[in-house]
């Protein structure tokens, strides 16, 4: 793997994506809809707007892996217009990429496509690439995503990554608990059993370089940790980023649901998902929570 096109990379995954990449002297064309971005060695600019089905053609020039994790943010109030433009978003985006690859001569051989795990019905059982499906919005959502793959040419290898909440200084959990949590105040969502699965933002970026450049890869892999915690000592580790908890206050489900409504399955949902099939030939660096607090916690200037 000498060069990669990338969409969505300007965000946090993204973004660790173009470093992990560039330290490895692999040449990034990234996609954006900002035009003053400056190009760099290993760092080049394209612009697109997929909503229009508009790409510079340019972008795909000697690149051989496709990365693609564009798409709106779920961080918005799930209205049901906010839930048909995150939906949309996930499927105009790769349909622009499909019908790109489609219409132009490139030597793609790979295709990298994000996927969630919320595709899966919540479970306190462990996950695997084949467990039943979600027939919630988050499931949905996921199921179009990777149903849009099928704008991709049938020469490429079709690679879905089926992301858990990502960790890392950017991340906006983070910035979220920051308040309370630098005065060792936090709180524990959802019940006490319920599972967490999670990925530091450089395992993530490391597995899907590792998925990109792999020879006859299989379609769908989990990419989260290995070790997926329950709910009170996953919050209770991501405020130790600030300071060591002395008080978490436990929320009860129901003030959540009320809340928050349809979207309080981001925080309700138990997925206890495991990454078997990626770790046959992939090592984490940061395996565990606290692994993964500890590296997290050496950049607290970009968290606080």
């Amino acid at each position: 793997m000498k060069r990669i096109l990338l969409a969505g990379g300007t965000g946090q995954v993204g973004q660790a994506i173009v470093k992990e990449a560039s330290s490895k002297g692999i040449v990034c064309h990234v996609l954006t809809r900002n035009n003053n971005k400056e190009d760099s060695d290993l760092v080049r600019y394209f612009s697109w707007n997929p909503a229009e089905g508009i790409i510079d053609q340019a972008c795909l020039r000697e690149v051989d892996v496709l990365i693609n994790l564009a798409g709106m943010s779920i961080d918005v109030r799930w209205t049901e217009e906010n839930k048909k433009k995150l939906i949309k978003s996930r499927v105009e985006s790769t349909q622009c990429l499909g019908e790109a690859m489609t219409s132009h001569t490139n030597q793609i051989k790979t295709v990298v496509n994000a996927s969630a795990i919320g595709v899966y019905f919540p479970s306190f059982d462990l996950l695997h690439e084949g467990s039943p499906r979600s027939a919630s919005f988050l499931g949905r959502m996921a199921q179009a995503w990777e149903r849009s793959t099928e704008f991709y040419p049938p020469t490429a290898h079709i690679v879905c990554v089926r992301i858990g909440l990502v960790l890392g200084a950017t991340s906006k959990i983070f910035e979220k608990i920051r308040p309370t949590a630098k005065w060792g105040i936090g709180a524990v969502l959802g019940t006490t059993d319920q599972y967490v699965s999670w990925i530091h933002e450089v395992d993530l970026a490391r597995a899907i370089l590792h998925l990109g450049d792999k020879k006859n890869p299989e379609r769908e892999y989990n990419t989260v940790s290995p070790n997926p915690v329950k709910a009170p000592l996953f919050y209770k580790a991501i405020h130790r980023v600030f300071a060591e908890p002395k008080l978490m206050l436990k929320v009860p489900a129901g003030l959540i649901r009320l809340v928050f409504k349809e979207k309080s399955e981001l925080l309700l949902s138990s997925h206890r998902v495991s990454p078997a099939l990626l770790a046959q030939d992939f090592e984490f660096e940061y395996p565990t929570i606290e692994s993964a607090v500890e590296e997290i916690s050496k950049h607290a200037d970009k968290v606080k």
